[in-house]
């Protein structure tokens, strides 16, 4: 199973190292999450990757306020498909990554915190199904 995982680290529904997320707006329900880390490892020795426990850095890409993006590569796997992850980190919490604003409510901002262009997460998207063509 190819996999692109993208995750901030200031993410505090869906906590970057695991634990309990805030709760889900308008009510006092929260989630226990496993780390990022520990997910991403599991489906490495899943897909047989060649870096299931030292992923290697692609590259790094820091926009004009600081927020930073690392694309993680663990290899390829059985059947060449490829495990990356974009990990996320200055403020940007839970919002989508993309280059095009979107329009925010208050309430986008209250649950999801503040936006950032680091990288598109659409085109990643797009990008990666395309090396499985």
């Amino acid at each position: 199973m190819p996999i692109l995982h993208i995750h901030s680290v200031d993410d505090e529904n869906a906590p970057y190292y695991g634990g309990e997320g805030k709760p889900f707006p308008m009510t006092k329900t929260t989630i226990s999450h496993p780390s990022v880390d520990d997910v991403l490892n599991q489906w490495a020795k899943y897909n047989e990757c060649q870096y299931s426990t030292n992923r290697i850095t692609v590259k790094t890409i820091t926009n004009n306020i600081g927020h930073k993006a690392t694309l993680y590569n663990y290899g390829q796997g059985r059947n060449g498909v490829s495990l990356f992850h974009w990990q996320i980190t200055g403020g940007v919490g839970h919002a989508w990554p993309s280059k095009i604003p979107e329009k925010r409510t208050f309430l986008a901002e209250k649950t999801c915190g503040d936006p950032t262009d680091v990288i598109d997460a659409n085109i990643e998207i797009i990008d990666f199904f395309n090396m499985f063509q």
